[in-house]
C-alpha cells in the first residue's frame, strides 16, 4: 500500500515539474494545477501520516478540456484514495457470502477441471464498482497467483449488464486466442450468454465456464454441459434469515458473536443438479436441512413493527432471494409486522440514481419512525444514508453484498479488539479455572483408576463365580430336561393305564350280565328245589298206597282162601285197591309231570350255568392279562418314579451349590456396588468438571470463529489493494 501512495506522490511531483517546466505555456492554468497538486499532497500526506479520515473531494474545473486525461488519472487516484478510507457499515449483521471467498472457491475449482494450465477470461457481469464482484474477482485472481502458477488472466470484461455484449465478447476473444482453456463468470446473469456463445461455435466442451448461482437458464446449460459448475449462495436463506434477525433484534436485543453471517457454499454440477433445482416447477428446491438451519422468530411482538427490505428483481438470483424475503415477511405477519419489499435495483443505473434513490428513502424511514431496515449494499457510497438511518435510532441489516474499505476494516478491529481484550481476560480466567479443573480430574481419574483396578478384581471373583454359577444352573437345566422327558414319558404311561381301566371297565360290564347269569341259575335251581319237595310229598303218598294196597292185597288173598262168601269182601277191597290204583295212577301223571318239569328246570340251569361257567373262564383269562399288563405298568411307574427322586436330589445339591454361589456373588456385586457409588460421584464431579472444561471450550471457539472472521475480513479488505509479492 505504502509502495502505492509512494508512486502517486512520485507522480503528482512530476506533473507538478512538469506544469512548472512549461510554465509559460500553461500560465493560465497554472494557479490551478499548483492548489490541485496541493490538495493531492495533503490528502496523500495525511494518509501517510496514518489519517483515514478525510475524503478525497476536487475542484470542478479539473473537468475542462484540455485537463482531460490528466482528470481521468486524478479521478482514479480519488477512487483509490476514497476506497481506502470508506467509512464502514453500522449493520447489527450480515447474511451472505464473502465475495472475496466465493472467489476463491471459483478459482480452485477452475484450476481443477482445467488441470491447472491454460489462459483464463473474466466477465464482470456489471463493473468492478461493485464492491461483491471486485472481491470476487480479487480472490480469483489471487488465488489463480497462489495455486495455479500456470495458469493466466488472458482478459477482464466488464458487462455492465449488458448480455448482448457479454455474448459477442465471449464468441471474438475465443476466436482471437487458442490458448484459453476457461471462463470465469464474476455473477449469474452474464453466463447464460456466455455459454450460448461456446455453443454457437462449438467450444462448449474445450472450453469450461464456473459461474454463480443457479437459474433456469443456467441449469438449461449445466446440463448441456456449456456451464461446468455454479457456486450457490443459498439466496434464500439470505432473504428469509436477514429479516428474522432484524425481528429477533428488534423485538430482543439479540446480536450475533460476530456479525458476519456466511451462507453455505456449494458447488453445482451436471453430476448433481437434481438436488438443487426442480426441473417440474423451474426454481430452485428447499430440502428439510434448509428449513431446519432458517432463522426462526423468538416471540411475538408488543407492538407493531415496520420493516423496510430494500432488493433488487433484474436477474433470477436477486428473484430467489426475493422469494425468501416473501416467506419470512409472510411469517411475520402472524408477529405484530409490517414488512415492505422495496426494489432497489442498482445495475443499469448511475451512481448519482442510486444515491438519490436511497437518500430519498431513508429520509422517508426516518420520518415515518421504522423500526428497520435490510438492504443490499452494492456500493460502498450508499453507506453513509444508511448509517445516517442508524443514527437517527433505525438498526440496519444487510445481505448478499456489503463494501469493505480500509478505514472500515481498521474502525472493526478497533471494536473488535476490545472484544478480544475482554475474551483474552476471559479466556485467562478460563485458562486457570480449566487448569484447576485439569488438575482436580488428574485426581479424580487416579481415584477411578484405582477403583477400576478394584473392581477390576472382584469382578474377576464375580466372573468366576458366575461361571460357576453358569455350570450349577446348566445342570439343573439338563435335570429339568430329564424331568421333562420322564414327565413325558409318565405321561405316555398313564395314557396306557387310562386305556387299561376303560377296557377293565367293560370286563366289569361283562361281569356284571355273567352275575345275572347266575342269579338266573341260581332262580332256576330254587324252583328245581320247590320240584325236589313235591316229589318227596308225592313219592310218600305213593309210598302210603302202595303200603295200603300191599295191605289190602295180604287182605285179599286171605279173603279168597275163605269160602265163597268172602268174594263180596274181596270184592271190596278189591275196589279199594282200584281206587288207590287210581290214585296211584293220578299221582304217578303228577310224578311225571314234576320229573319232566325238573328235566327242563335242570336243563336250563345246565345250559345257564354253562354260559355263566363259559363267560366266566372268558373274563378270568381278560383279567388276568389286565393284570399282568398294570404289573407292566406299574414297575415301570416305579423305575420312573425311582428316576424322578435321583433328579430331584442331583437338584437339591445343584440348588445348595448355586446358593453358596449365589452368595459369593451377591458380596461381590454389593462390593461392585459400592465401588459403582465411587466411581458415580467421582463421574458427576468430572462431569461438572468437564461441563465446566466444554463452556469454556465453548467459549474458545466462540473466539476461534471471530477470529477466523477478523481473517476473512481482513482477506477482502486487503485484497482491494495491489500488492506486489507482499512489498509496501
Amino acid at each position: 500500500m505504502f509502495m502505492l501512495l509512494a508512486l502517486n506522490i512520485l507522480l503528482f511531483i512530476f506533473l507538478i515539474l512538469f506544469f512548472f517546466v512549461n510554465k509559460a505555456k500553461f500560465k493560465s492554468i497554472n494557479k490551478f494545477i499548483i492548489e490541485e497538486c496541493r490538495l493531492i499532497s495533503n490528502y496523500l500526506g495525511s494518509l501517510g501520516c496514518g489519517n483515514l479520515t478525510l475524503i478525497f473531494d476536487l475542484s470542478k474545473q479539473n473537468k475542462k478540456k484540455y485537463l482531460k486525461n490528466i482528470s481521468k488519472e486524478i479521478e482514479k487516484i480519488k477512487n483509490e484514495y476514497n476506497n481506502i478510507t470508506a467509512i464502514p457499515l453500522e449493520r447489527i449483521c450480515y447474511v451472505g457470502t464473502d465475495p472475496y471467498l466465493e472467489g476463491i472457491k471459483c478459482a480452485h475449482t477452475m484450476g481443477e477441471y482445467c488441470n491447472g494450465d491454460g489462459g483464463i477470461v473474466i466477465i464482470i457481469t456489471v463493473s468492478l464498482d461493485i464492491s461483491n464482484l471486485n472481491l470476487r474477482y480479487r480472490g480469483f485472481s489471487n488465488t489463480l497467483k497462489e495455486n495455479f502458477p500456470k495458469m493466466s488472466i488472458v482478459k477482464i470484461f466488464e458487462a455492465n449488464g449488458d448480455t448482448e455484449k457479454a455474448y459477442n465478447f465471449t464468441k471474438s476473444i475465443v476466436k482471437e486466442n487458442n490458448n484459453i482453456k476457461g471462463i470465469y463468470v464474476a455473477g449469474s446473469s452474464m453466463a447464460a450468454p456466455t455459454a450460448r456463445a461456446l455453443l454457437d461455435i462449438n467450444h462448449s466442451e474445450k472450453i469450461k465456464v464456473i459461474c454463480h448461482d443457479l437459474g433456469k437458464e443456467i441449469v438449461e446449460y449445466i446440463k448441456q454441459g456449456a456451464i461446468t459448475a455454479a457456486i450457490l449462495q443459498d439466496p434464500i436463506a439470505q432473504g428469509h434469515d436477514s429479516i428474522m434477525n432484524m425481528y429477533n433484534h428488534i423485538v430482543t436485543g439479540w446480536k450475533p458473536t460476530q456479525p458476519r453471517l456466511l451462507s453455505i457454499m456449494d458447488i453445482v454440477t451436471k453430476e448433481n443438479y437434481n438436488d438443487f433445482w426442480d426441473l417440474n416447477e423451474d426454481k430452485m428446491k428447499i430440502n428439510e436441512d434448509m428449513i431446519t438451519r432458517y432463522v426462526k422468530p423468538i416471540r411475538i411482538s408488543d407492538k407493531k413493527i415496520k420493516i423496510a427490505v430494500l432488493g433488487q428483481e433484474w436477474n433470477q438470483f436477486f428473484l430467489q432471494i426475493k422469494s425468501g424475503a416473501i416467506t419470512a415477511i409472510n411469517k411475520l405477519k402472524d408477529f405484530n409486522v409490517e414488512a415492505e419489499w422495496i426494489v432497489f435495483n442498482q445495475a443499469k443505473r448511475s451512481e448519482k440514481e442510486i444515491i438519490d434513490d436511497i437518500e430519498k428513502l431513508v429520509n422517508k424511514f426516518i420520518d415515518e419512525k421504522y423500526d428497520g431496515i435490510v438492504s443490499i449494499v452494492g456500493l460502498k457510497d450508499i453507506v453513509p444514508y444508511l448509517n445516517k438511518a442508524v443514527e437517527s435510532g433505525i438498526p440496519v441489516a444487510t445481505f448478499n453484498s456489503e463494501p469493505l474499505g480500509f478505514l472500515s476494516m481498521l474502525i472493526w478491529l478497533e471494536r473488535i479488539s476490545k472484544k478480544l481484550i475482554a475474551m483474552s481476560n476471559e479466556l485467562e480466567n478460563g485458562s486457570f479455572q480449566i487448569n484447576q479443573a485439569m488438575e482436580q480430574t488428574s485426581i479424580t481419574s487416579q481415584n477411578m483408576r484405582n477403583s477400576v483396578i478394584n473392581q477390576t478384581e472382584h469382578t474377576a471373583i464375580g466372573v468366576k463365580s458366575t461361571q460357576h454359577l453358569k455350570g450349577m444352573i446348566d445342570n439343573v437345566s439338563n435335570g429339568e430336561k430329564k424331568q421333562m422327558d420322564i414327565v413325558i414319558e409318565s405321561s405316555q404311561i398313564s395314557n396306557q393305564m387310562s386305556y387299561l381301566i376303560k377296557r377293565f371297565n367293560i370286563q366289569v360290564e361283562t361281569m356284571k350280565e355273567v352275575q345275572k347269569e347266575i342269579m338266573f341259575s341260581s332262580e332256576k335251581i330254587n324252583e328245581m328245589s320247590n320240584y325236589s319237595n313235591q316229589i318227596e310229598t308225592i313219592l310218600e303218598k305213593i309210598e302210603y298206597i302202595s303200603t295200603q294196597t300191599s295191605i289190602l292185597a295180604i287182605n285179599a288173598s286171605i279173603q279168597a282162601a275163605r269160602s265163597h262168601k268172602s268174594g263180596e269182601g274181596f270184592k271190596v277191597i278189591a275196589d279199594e285197591i282200584k281206587k288207590l290204583s287210581n290214585d296211584s295212577g293220578k299221582s304217578t301223571s303228577e310224578i311225571s309231570k314234576l320229573v319232566k318239569n325238573v328235566q327242563n328246570a335242570i336243563e336250563a340251569s345246565i345250559n345257564a350255568t354253562n354260559k355263566s361257567s363259559n363267560e366266566a373262564d372268558k373274563q378270568i383269562k381278560n383279567l388276568f392279562m389286565v393284570t399282568e399288563e398294570m404289573k407292566s405298568l406299574s414297575h415301570t411307574l416305579l423305575e420312573t418314579l425311582n428316576n424322578i427322586k435321583n433328579i430331584a436330589e442331583e437338584n437339591i445339591y445343584a440348588v445348595k451349590e448355586m446358593e453358596k454361589s449365589s452368595k459369593e456373588l451377591e458380596n461381590v456385586m454389593s462390593e461392585t456396588s459400592n465401588i459403582s457409588q465411587d466411581n458415580s460421584s467421582a463421574v458427576e464431579e468430572l462431569s461438572s468438571t468437564t461441563l465446566e472444561v466444554s463452556a469454556q471450550m465453548n467459549e474458545i471457539v466462540k473466539q476461534s470463529e471471530l477470529l477466523t472472521n477478523i481473517i476473512q475480513v481482513l482477506q477482502g479488505s486487503i485484497a482491494q489493494f495491489d500488492i506486489d509479492k507482499g512489498k509496501y
